[in-house]
């Protein structure tokens, strides 16, 4: 009926507007979920989880066992109601053994963005941080809110991208990004906000990755 009295075309995009917009929410709510997961990680080892971590966030392995690289989205999955899956994680395998990457169909939702193309392969997430040695998110370990010297709310932590990556990977951004150009930009600052840009704005991006620039970023 309503498609009747609006004319197919104008419907048509009525509904995408509105596909548009409950897309985007759920996108800012799954990074203000996960962002609240790193926070939790903070308050428990005094540091935020890294890209690639060795032993904080690590379960099943003797101090003296040696453990592979794995990711944060593995480290924070007892703190976004993963338990279960995070006990099934080997993590003196590497993430791509055979036990692991049997869990990469098993990605909890709050990873996977609404606006992932069809084609995109199954368990791979586009929800990443930068890695530049001077960004949030640590290369080879997490670093301490204290280190954030640019301010918690001036420092970006991870963003949604075109770019994806299996979620158990303990891979992110080391280089450019490429961004989703049908909806604004959705990114998560290490004070746990979700915000958004549009459009995007390389260089403000650009001193939000630095977590000890002072540059001055504009609200």
């Amino acid at each position: 009926m309503q498609a009747r009295q609006m004319g197919m075309e104008a419907f048509l995009e009525a509904h995408q507007r509105v596909k548009a917009a409950n897309d985007a929410m759920t996108s800012r709510n799954n990074l203000k979920l996960i962002g609240l997961g790193f926070h939790i990680f903070h308050d428990v080892y005094r540091k935020l989880p890294g890209s690639a971590n060795h032993k904080e966030g690590s379960a099943g392995v003797p101090n003296d066992s040696k453990t592979f690289p794995f990711s944060w989205r593995v480290a924070i999955l007892p703190f976004v109601e993963q338990q279960a899956l995070f006990e099934q994680y080997r993590f003196d395998q590497p993430w791509d053994s055979e036990s692991n990457l049997k869990l990469l169909d098993q990605m909890p939702q709050i990873y996977r963005s609404p606006f992932a193309p069809a084609e995109q392969p199954s368990g791979h997430t586009n929800y990443q941080g930068f890695v530049t040695g001077a960004s949030a998110l640590g290369k080879d370990d997490g670093l301490p809110f204290r280190e954030v010297r640019d301010g918690t709310s001036n420092t970006l932590l991870l963003v949604e991208t075109k770019n994806a990556v299996p979620w158990t990977k303990p891979q992110d951004i080391e280089g450019e990004a490429e961004y989703f150009d049908d909806h604004p930009l959705i990114y998560l600052t290490c004070d746990g906000s979700v915000r958004t840009m549009d459009p995007v704005d390389k260089e403000k991006l650009a001193k939000m990755i630095t977590r000890d620039g002072r540059e001055v970023v504009q609200p």
